[in-house]
């Protein structure tokens, strides 16, 4: 509990002035540990580690002199004299910026899922809709092909059925493509 001795960069980070941290605690200065910034000193993992000995290394949140929150990577280890605790060294970096790109990132990531979930659905629903139409081409040319027609009509027929089947394939394929993308794919044995 003795006086942080904050030096250099990490003095110019928080933003104290030296005489500020003389005599106080780092934890009740600029550490505040817990949810609302006003954890007790015992329920600091840092604090904790560094009692029992063991090395910390872990995100946190530091307050600035300003008051304005930053998070940092610590890693903090006890420091012993003849077999006594008598202190710590702890070492820390600004990692706001990364924890804000790693953000934006999970958004886009999001956003792109989003978005091919949506392109999915688009071409399923739209592949089902066109479907329907074309059924009815190929039935009506169907039965249009079963009645008296001269050889350049069947001809002209036939191609309209070759085309329409064609089309449906097409259709058919896409269909169980956005299917096999939307995991909705069911194989049969």
């Amino acid at each position: 509990r003795g006086s942080p001795r904050i030096r250099g960069p990490g003095r110019a980070l928080l933003g104290f002035e030296r005489n500020k941290l003389l005599g106080q605690v780092g934890h009740y200065l600029f550490h505040r540990h817990g949810l609302d910034g006003s954890g007790p000193l015992e329920e600091c993992p840092i604090y904790q580690a560094v009692r029992a000995g063991r090395h910390f290394f872990g995100e946190e949140r530091f307050t600035r002199a300003d008051g304005s929150i930053l998070t940092v990577e610590v890693s903090s280890t006890a420091l012993y004299h003849n077999g006594a605790l008598t202190g710590s060294v702890t070492a820390f970096r600004d990692i706001t910026q990364r924890k804000a790109d790693e953000e934006r990132l999970r958004q886009a990531i999001a956003d792109a899922n989003a978005a091919n979930e949506a392109k999915s659905a688009f071409v399923a629903n739209m592949s089902h809709e066109i479907r329907t139409p074309m059924n009815g081409i190929i039935g009506l040319t169907t039965l249009t092909l079963d009645s008296e027609l001269d050889a350049t009509q069947r001809q002209y027929l036939e191609l309209v059925r070759q085309s329409a089947d064609s089309l449906m394939t097409i259709l058919n394929d896409i269909l169980d493509f956005s299917k096999m993308e939307a995991g909705r794919m069911v194989l049969e044995a």
